[in-house]
């Protein structure tokens, strides 16, 4: 009985701590941004398939290497299932809206701050929104 007791305690705080450590993540990426934050910007880019640590990297990387292109960044991390719609912004634009996965935005060039596709793949979407 008490074996079964102190699994069940060691499991809860297995869980309870990892959540907690998702969280801090979660507050290091999107911090105050939420879905009506990227809805007021002027572009979104999403990006799927993404684990928080590869969105955490893929914000820093925004910020440092392409502020020409995208003002007032701010990065949500959110589950998949998210589209242009889900912001409020035409899908079939792609100078307001862009959805693609992990894959695809790691083959452009100027992204290279990933280097190992399969450390960075999770079940999450990177929502980048942006001004011109």
């Amino acid at each position: 009985m008490i074996k079964k007791i102190n699994l069940l305690l060691i499991s809860t705080m297995l869980f309870v701590g990892c959540t907690e450590i998702d969280n801090a993540i979660n507050d290091a990426i999107s911090g105050e941004v939420t879905a009506d934050t990227i809805k007021a910007k002027e572009r979104v880019v999403i990006i799927n398939n993404v684990n928080r640590p590869a969105c955490a990297i893929i914000k820093k990387g925004l910020a440092n290497i392409v502020e020409d292109d995208y003002n007032n960044i701010e990065t949500l991390v959110t589950e998949l299932g998210v589209t242009c719609e889900t912001y409020n912004k035409p899908s079939d634009n792609p100078t307001v809206c862009i959805e693609q996965s992990l894959v695809n935005w790691l083959e452009e060039k100027s992204h290279d701050t990933i280097t190992d596709l399969e450390s960075a793949e999770g079940d999450k979407a990177c929502v980048i929104g942006s001004d011109y």
